[in-house]
């Protein structure tokens, strides 16, 4: 595959912001109750049940506020700041294609990052202001969602071909929790972060999602059918659990947003 793709980010300089000003804010419809965490390289978290009032987080951070500086401080303290975005890395390992791509930096004078990759060399250049780790990684997180959408939809496509299993149209997104899901609509969507796992679970996340073409929901009926396409489809949910461990810090990382009123 050749691509040629050369984006450019605005190289900017990052502050460590007031610890309950800034947090990621993430929907859990089966959340009982707001949850707090603040997570090594990508600071404070905030889960809500679905509906919940959010004009209520800015005090529910300020009742936590000590708990918070506290979580802060630990992480500091182990070399993890969450201020800071993680280091970048110097070798990406693909299992899902089997290849393992080399980054290298080049730094040049001026404001911006430019990303030069090569497929076949299994290479990544990042050549500009690269001391800015916050837009080396965004690049690397874009031209990764790229290469998902190269390589995951033929492997949706050959799959449903395989299991009689149709859908309408299939996304790539970069859901952190999910590995994929599956809409009333038939839209499948795989995370680009497929691509850290071994193949034989990218499969079973692709026809879990296939199945959920014909049952959306997890009944008995939903698993007698996958079973009967992946016969070790239980074992392999539950290594897909732990499979959350294969993917790198620096994948994950996102800027913190700011509060919202």
């Amino acid at each position: 595959m050749n691509v040629h793709w050369t984006p450019t980010v605005q190289a900017h300089r990052m502050k460590k912001p007031p610890q309950t000003s800034h947090y990621r804010l993430r929907e859990n419809a089966r959340a009982k109750r707001v949850i707090l965490k603040v997570r090594p390289h990508e600071g404070l978290e905030v889960v809500i049940p679905r509906g919940f009032d959010r004009r209520l987080i800015p005090e529910i951070l300020e009742e936590k506020r000590t708990w918070i500086e506290q979580a802060w401080r630990s992480l500091e303290a182990q070399g993890l700041s969450p201020s800071e975005p993680p280091e970048l890395p110097k070798q990406i390992q693909l299992p899902a294609i089997g290849k393992t791509v080399t980054v290298s930096t080049v730094r040049q004078n001026g404001p911006a990052v430019e990303l030069i990759p090569s497929f076949h060399k299994a290479t990544v250049t990042l050549r500009g202001a690269v001391t800015d780790r916050a837009a080396c990684l965004t690049l690397l997180q874009e031209w990764l969602k790229r290469l998902g959408r190269h390589c995951l939809p033929p492997l949706l496509q050959r799959l449903s071909r395989e299991t009689g299993l149709s859908y309408r149209k299939v996304q790539i997104r970069g859901q952190k929790s999910r590995w994929g899901s599956c809409s009333a609509g038939g839209t499948i969507s795989l995370s680009w972060k497929l691509l850290f796992l071994e193949p034989p679970l990218v499969r079973t996340v692709v026809v879990h999602e296939l199945c959920h073409t014909v049952h959306m929901n997890h009944s008995q009926d939903f698993w007698d059918l996958l079973s009967r396409l992946e016969p070790e489809a239980r074992e392999k949910d539950a290594a897909l659990r732990d499979a959350v461990h294969a993917v790198p810090a620096w994948a994950n990382w996102k800027p913190r947003e700011p509060v919202r009123e």
